[in-house]
């Protein structure tokens, strides 16, 4: 009755049901006069359909009338799922447009803090240059390529303008400085 498989016990015959309810359930549709399959109706239009019929319409014409509102409804189902993506995609552009400008931001930012930087490090450097010219003259005027001077002038070269350290050592060198103020504070040469 329930589709349940009906074992035979240990001993005594095979039973007809597999439990009390399947019997009572058979009992009550064998009074009534009704069959045990429920009746089965076209899914379109609700007409019966005969017992040994496969299939859910009683015709062609149900099952196309049927094909058609199934197909409008999934179009209309993929148009909401389509506007739910737009409207995801949309959200999301903007989103990537809001980054995209605090990057900007963020980059210009960075790069003038970079030539602030720069320019920052440079005036350091060149008040080394001016230090040292002007303190310790026979620690520019001998100064080598791979020295601390000779590393200051090239920082400041690489920082500023090319020629800006010999410029300026021009400008405060041995012959402008004065007399025997080098001497009182001489620094160590490295």
């Amino acid at each position: 009755m329930c589709g349940e498989p009906v074992y035979k016990p240990a001993q005594g015959p095979v039973p007809d049901f597999c439990s009390d309810r399947c019997r009572n359930r058979w009992n009550r549709l064998a009074r009534t006069g009704t069959s045990a399959r429920p009746r089965r109706s076209c899914h379109e239009c609700g007409a019966r359909l005969d017992t040994g019929t496969r299939g859910e319409y009683c015709g062609d014409a149900c099952r196309k009338a049927h094909d058609y509102k199934t197909a409008r409804d999934r179009r209309m189902l993929r148009s909401a799922a389509n506007a739910g993506t737009i409207e995801r995609l949309r959200m999301n552009a903007d989103d990537l447009l809001t980054r995209a400008h605090a990057i900007e931001l963020d980059t210009e930012t960075i790069r003038r803090h970079g030539i602030e930087t720069r320019a920052r490090t440079h005036i350091l450097l060149m008040r080394m240059l001016t230090l040292a010219a002007v303190h310790d003259p026979r620690s520019v005027t001998q100064a080598g390529p791979d020295g601390q001077i000779g590393r200051i002038i090239d920082a400041c070269d690489r920082t500023g303008e090319d020629g800006d350290a010999e410029r300026l050592l021009r400008r405060h060198g041995p012959d402008r400085g004065a007399a025997g103020k080098g001497e009182e504070h001489a620094w160590p040469s490295a």
